[in-house]
């Protein structure tokens, strides 16, 4: 299940109150998503797991976990809206 449906961790873990946890899975489950060119699954994933882990104060495991989020979300964002506009 973790390899096939991170996402469905993602919840149970949110459920919990387990925000690292789920924000490692939603972290999975939108890379999983962008590898089958599935961009706008992975930018809810991946947004999902950034809004979990702004409920946490700022440590540097919290820092690093978002870091790994917004990473990840960049190149979903830029397929699904466009890289820099001109002029």
């Amino acid at each position: 299940m973790i390899e096939r449906q991170p996402e469905i961790l993602a919840l149970h873990y949110a459920r919990a109150g387990e925000a690292i946890k789920a924000a490692g899975y939603w972290l999975r489950a939108g890379q999983q998503a962008a590898r089958r060119s599935a961009n706008i699954e992975a930018i809810t994933h991946l947004t999902n797991g950034i809004e979990i882990l702004h409920s946490l104060p700022e440590t540097p495991e919290r820092d690093g976990q978002e870091a790994a989020l917004q990473l990840a979300l960049g190149p979903a964002l830029m397929v699904t809206r466009g890289g820099a506009r001109r002029g």
